[in-house]
């Protein structure tokens, strides 16, 4: 899940994983979380 915010609006994304892979490209940020994720 990734959620940006701005002033005056926040908007939150899910893209869907399967045993830490995603059918769409992640972010740096996003896999970074994913593997961090799957670490613990």
């Amino acid at each position: 899940m990734t959620a940006i915010q701005g002033r005056d609006y926040a908007r939150i994304y899910m893209k869907d994983l399967d045993h830490g892979r995603a059918p769409v490209a992640l972010s740096p940020e996003e896999q970074e979380a994913v593997e961090r994720a799957m670490a613990h």
